[in-house]
């Protein structure tokens, strides 16, 4: 798409801006993920990232889109970015489990 762009540019140099685009999936795509670790997940975005303490979190369970969510204690819902359905047992093995 950016090569696309670059064509447009040479001959329309006002649809610059749709440079922007390409350029806007290539950072969301780079930085988007979620980070497992023993003591908390952390779920990063294009602009930000957030970081739940395991004690935060109640229960793991499919959004009915493909995805996993992570259910908060508060009754809050995140999305694991970049996490599919397929991997929720290897985040819940039965040695990681409480109560």
């Amino acid at each position: 798409m950016m090569i696309a762009g670059l064509s447009v540019l040479r001959w329309q140099p006002y649809l610059a801006f749709l440079l922007l685009i390409p350029l806007g999936v290539a950072i969301w795509s780079w930085r988007a993920g979620t980070d497992i670790a023993p003591d908390a997940i952390t779920v990063r975005a294009a602009l930000g990232s957030r970081r739940v303490p395991w004690s935060d979190v109640a229960q793991l369970q499919p959004d009915g889109r493909g995805h996993v969510e992570a259910v908060l204690t508060s009754g809050n819902r995140i999305t694991l970015t970049a996490v599919p359905v397929d991997m929720l047992a290897e985040l819940v093995k039965p040695d990681q489990q409480s109560g």
